[in-house]
């Protein structure tokens, strides 16, 4: 699914930013899915680089299952828990992977960039469930992003607001 035109909106006002701070890219690397490639390409445009974005789909989203198998007593918690305080690794996303399983996916990534001494910045667009993983692990804390100011819910909890309107829908 491309980028909403408050996506793209967002993507060249970070670029923007990026450019203010006069901040230049080495390498972008993107998950791959067509959102995170839309967003980089904005992002480097508007910072006045043209380099193609690489794929690394280590670090695409952690992986849901199928809604039909959550019960609805276990919906709220299944959006809204797996990323809240310290979570343990058998915690199951959605009916899907664990975060023990993102994380052994991930993290050699993390690995494997460090090692390269090719670069001193990179721009990495990923995933709400990746970005907050992988610095959680690294540093035990996940900031807001400022450039989502706006933004006071988390993804989880946006998709899990979007879920129950669906699921009225469907009722009515």
């Amino acid at each position: 699914m491309p980028l909403n035109e408050r996506g793209r909106e967002k993507a060249s006002v970070a670029g923007r930013a990026f450019a203010a701070q006069r901040i230049r890219f080495d390498r972008a690397i993107v998950s791959g899915l067509p959102r995170t490639l839309e967003t980089a390409r904005r992002v480097l445009t508007e910072t006045g680089q043209s380099m193609e974005p690489e794929v690394w789909p280590e670090w695409q989203e952690i992986r849901g299952g199928k809604l039909k198998s959550i019960s609805t007593a276990d919906v709220k918690r299944a959006f809204l828990s797996v990323f809240d305080g310290v979570v343990p690794e058998d915690t199951r996303f959605p009916g899907g992977e664990t975060i023990g399983e993102l994380l052994d996916r991930a993290l050699p990534a993390i690995a494997r960039l460090r090692e390269d001494t090719a670069w001193d910045t990179v721009l990495l667009v990923l995933h709400g469930g990746v970005n907050r993983a992988l610095p959680s692990h690294a540093i035990n804390h996940s900031p807001p992003s400022p450039l989502h100011a706006g933004v006071r819910n988390t993804t989880m909890e946006l998709l899990y607001q979007q879920f129950l309107r669906f699921k009225v829908d469907d009722m009515e």
